[in-house]
This record gives C-alpha cells, sequence and structure tokens, in this order.
C-alpha cells in the first residue's frame, strides 16, 4: 500500500515534485496526507483544487490500474522514501518523488552524463562513442536521454564496452521514443536502466524534455556536453548541473562549426575542457594527475610517409587532392596509405574521395 499512496499522489495534476515535497515536509507521507482534513491541507498551502482532489481521492483508481499495468510489464516504481531510491538524486531541490524504472538501478560506480546534439556531426558522434566506451571501461556509469545523436551514441558506446548505462525519458516508459531506437532501449533495460518520472502512456511532449534533464544531471557527479549548438538542449542539462553542484566538462570543436559554439561557450563560462576519459576522471578527483595523454586523440606509431599523411588529416573531411597539395606526395601512393590507415580503424573514408581521422 505504500507504493500505492505514493503514486496516488503523484498522479494528482498539477501537484508537481516541489508541491509534492511540501507536503511531505510539513504533514508526513503520503499514507498521513490521504488522511488529512481539507484544513490540514489548506494549512499545508495547498490551492483549493489541489485540496478537493486528496479528499475526494480522485486518482486512487487510476493508481491501482497504473500499478497492475506496471505489474503486468515487468515494470516498477522506486519512491522518494525508499532506501534504494538514487541518493545523488535525492539531494536536488525538486526530486522527483516517483521514477519508473526498467532494469536494474543499482549504482555499481561513479556516473557520468554525456549529452550533446541531436543531429551531430560524424566528429560528434565517435566522440561521444568513444568517450562512452572508455569510461565505461573504468566502471563508469554512462546516462544520458535515448535521443537521437549524441545520447544514442553515448549508450552504444557504454554497451560496446560491456559496461552500464541509464537511459532517462522523456515519454512513459510504454512509449518508445524516437522508435529507431526500440532495440538499443531494450538492451539497455537488460544491464542497465530506463528511468522515467512519467506516468505509463505519457507521448514525447516537447516540453518534457527539458524536464526530464535535471534527472540526468541529478543522478551523475558530472555532466559532459560533446557537440551542442547554441540553442542546444543539452545546455539546459548544463546549466541544471550547475546549479546542482555537479561538475560541468564540454569537448571542443572546430572554431567554424555552430555545432560546438555551445560547447565553447561553457568552456568560456569555465566549464572543464576534455579531450579524453582521463580529463574526466581527473576532474572528480578518480585519477591521481600524472602525464597522460588521450587515447582518443594521441598519434599512432605510423611509418614516415603514413605519419606525414596522419598528421594532415584531421577529424573533419579533408579531400584527397587536397592532401596531395599538403604533402607533394603521388596522389596513388597516397590513396595506398589511406587505405591500409582504414584497414587499420585509423581512418574513415566518405563519399566524394574525401577522408578524415577516426578516433582511436
Amino acid at each position: 500500500m505504500d507504493s500505492f499512496f505514493w503514486l496516488a499522489l503523484w498522479l494528482i495534476p498539477g501537484l508537481g515534485p516541489v508541491g509534492f515535497k511540501r507536503l511531505l515536509e510539513k504533514i508526513g507521507p503520503p499514507a498521513k496526507i490521504w488522511e488529512s482534513s481539507s484544513e490540514e491541507l489548506r494549512a499545508a498551502g495547498l490551492p483549493e483544487r489541489l485540496v478537493g482532489a486528496i479528499t475526494r481521492k480522485i486518482t486512487w483508481s487510476r493508481a491501482e490500474e497504473e500499478l497492475k499495468r506496471l505489474e503486468d510489464m515487468g515494470l516498477k516504481i522506486i519512491h522518494l522514501g525508499e532506501p534504494h531510491y538514487p541518493e545523488l538524486l535525492r539531494q536536488i531541490p525538486d526530486a522527483p518523488p516517483i521514477l519508473y524504472l526498467k532494469g536494474n538501478l543499482v549504482p555499481s560506480g561513479q556516473a557520468i552524463a554525456i549529452v550533446g546534439s541531436r543531429h551531430p556531426s560524424n566528429y560528434g558522434l565517435r566522440l561521444a562513442k568513444e568517450l562512452a566506451r572508455d569510461l565505461a571501461r573504468t566502471g563508469t556509469i554512462i546516462v544520458s536521454g535515448a535521443a537521437q545523436g549524441i545520447d544514442t551514441a553515448a549508450h552504444q558506446g557504454a554497451l560496446e564496452a560491456g559496461g552500464v548505462t541509464w537511459a532517462v525519458l522523456g515519454t512513459g516508459l510504454d512509449v518508445t521514443y524516437p522508435r529507431s531506437n526500440q532495440g538499443l532501449l531494450e538492451e539497455i533495460s537488460h544491464t542497465g536502466a530506463l528511468i522515467s518520472e512519467f506516468p505509463l502512456g505519457t507521448g514525447p511532449r516537447r516540453e518534457n524534455f527539458p524536464i526530464r534533464n535535471r534527472i540526468i544531471s541529478g543522478l551523475c557527479q558530472a555532466v559532459v556536453v560533446v557537440e551542442a549548438s547554441p540553442k542546444s538542449g543539452s545546455l539546459i542539462t548544463a546549466r541544471l548541473a550547475g546549479e546542482q553542484g555537479r561538475e560541468v566538462m564540454a569537448v571542443p570543436g572546430s572554431v567554424y562549426s555552430y555545432k560546438s559554439r555551445g560547447c565553447h561557450r561553457l568552456i568560456k563560462e569555465g566549464a572543464a575542457l576534455v579531450e579524453s576519459p582521463e580529463d574526466v576522471l581527473l576532474s572528480l578527483g578518480l585519477r591521481e594527475d600524472k602525464e597522460h595523454g588521450s587515447p582518443l586523440l594521441d598519434d599512432p606509431d605510423l611509418p614516415p610517409d603514413a605519419q606525414q599523411i596522419w598528421q594532415v588529416l584531421d577529424f573533419y573531411p579533408l579531400h584527397l587532392e587536397e592532401i596531395a597539395q599538403k604533402i607533394g606526395l603521388d596522389i596513388s601512393r597516397i590513396a595506398g596509405i589511406l587505405l591500409e590507415l582504414e584497414l587499420a580503424g585509423l581512418v574513415e573514408a566518405l563519399p566524394g574521395g574525401h577522408y578524415q581521422r577516426r578516433p582511436r
């Protein structure tokens, strides 16, 4: 019955996490709130509409149906009063009283959020996946929002490393969004967790995604923004992280790239600059500050001609003729070396005779 009382209270339209928390502080646990008189509820600061909703128990039948559906679907809820509610999330002022859950939310290590653009460049996608993969290998839990783009790459990187990743959804757990991530979400739930504060059946409403962002940052010690335009929703997550006392970090990009301007602004405002997983761990005090390179960016050991080509290449496309002009080698010779570098996983060939580095 304890979960029932919590859920029924959370389902009252317009109450919200702040109003819910005020009731807990002024009256006590939900079982006691449901027994309160109209006068006690008004004294706790509730408007008349919410007073009537509680005294008339308008959500009880819906809560019964919701709990039954959760059981049938193999889902569960945890509430703010339970000891295994995530401790970091509990500390934020507007912590969600209820979390809908599929999978396992038990922390197995530090948690880092990796977020960014829904429409990233190839550079951003690769870097998000590599960063998530290498952090997951250290036992770090990777948290993101399961959106297209950087979020998806971060989840994929963690899974490729055999690590744990948590996806915080802006919909109900029974609504797959985006649909292209249905398989990914199912895979995440097997070893990690799908998390939402929204009731079953909640669709992808625009206003819900900024709301869920506080959970992404609230679950973590730090938020890393990989690629973000000046109007990216990822900057909302970064702002919330700062307000919650979390570390804010950003990966730099090209000064010519509109998609990186949000990250550059964060760095100007004091966000830690990230080039490697070591930078993240050092910033959190989880590694000693020793001489370290970047496994994502370090130069490989190559023969002279291949090294010359590698130095010319960047993480943005260059045409074969541009490479030839810069180093003065025969195009056929360059093409052969590029093929070798591609087979070694160091270079990516793109349409139209373009090539770029692949982060290692």
